[in-house]
């Protein structure tokens, strides 16, 4: 595993994806159960797509599941896709087939984004529905679970990077999503202001397809020109974490352990 790199990056790295995922899945466990220690609801935004899944039935497996405080979280969604809660894409159907719908969990603590509605109108209820749960103007989510796209995307924050901030006060956006494929849907997401803003962003990484930006984004210092989407929430947030196997870091310099 590699240390800290700066006061607020860290890498972790580890021989497979199998070891990545649980060290991952333990650190989950360990700060959710940190944070509700202390008094208070654990906040954990989600991430889709096929590897959160495998991560969500872990986390709903022993040693684990015993151990998360399921009726002291909120479940809140990085971004959905602009479908029904049952369409294969959706990102809430997946959490909830995968691991949410069998465990005891307050229906008020599970927040959904409504990927059926209006896009633009979701998105400014979500926003509410944040601020109201998380009990400030400017809520801060305690944990994001983020992946990384080739194309250097995270959430449905895809590229180009936009000229100008018009929507630089939002907390949840619309977005047009990649062109082209079975995933060229409309997106409802988190904003670079929401990511920007939480605890900790945890980014998890894994195989040899992630290596190309993995080596393009962690070689370049964090106050380089923004390429990526990734470059801006990594330069703005307050503490991320990089979560990869051997085969998603190769193209990184070795340091010293």
């Amino acid at each position: 595993m590699s240390p800290a790199v700066s006061a607020k990056e860290s890498r972790r790295i580890y021989p497979s994806a199998d070891e990545t995922s649980h060290a991952f899945v333990e650190a989950l466990v360990q700060a959710a159960a940190k944070r509700t220690a202390q008094g208070a609801l654990f906040s954990l935004a989600l991430s889709g797509g096929n590897t959160p899944r495998t991560l969500l039935e872990m986390l709903g497996s022993p040693p684990y599941v015993e151990r998360f405080p399921w009726d002291h979280t909120l479940f809140i969604w990085g971004d959905e896709r602009c479908v029904p809660p049952d369409d294969p894409l959706s990102n809430y159907g997946m959490a909830m087939e995968a691991l949410l719908s069998r465990r005891s969990i307050p229906k008020a603590h599970i927040l959904r984004m409504r990927g059926e509605g209006q896009p633009e109108d979701e998105a400014l209820r979500y926003e509410a529905l944040l601020r109201s749960k998380l009990q400030a103007v400017d809520p801060v989510i305690d944990w994001v679970w983020l992946g990384l796209g080739p194309d250097g995307h995270t959430a449905s924050l895809f590229p180009p990077l936009p000229q100008s901030d018009q929507a630089g006060d939002r907390l949840v956006l619309v977005s047009d999503g990649p062109r082209g494929g079975p995933n060229s849907v409309r997106r409802i997401t988190l904003s670079y202001r929401t990511l920007a803003a939480a605890r900790h962003l945890a980014v998890l990484a894994m195989g040899e397809g992630k290596a190309p930006i993995i080596g393009s984004l962690l070689e370049r210092p964090m106050e380089s020109p923004h390429r990526y989407p990734m470059d801006r929430v990594r330069s703005e947030s307050r503490s991320i974490a990089w979560w990869l196997d051997e085969a998603a870091a190769e193209m990184l310099h070795k340091r010293d352990p």
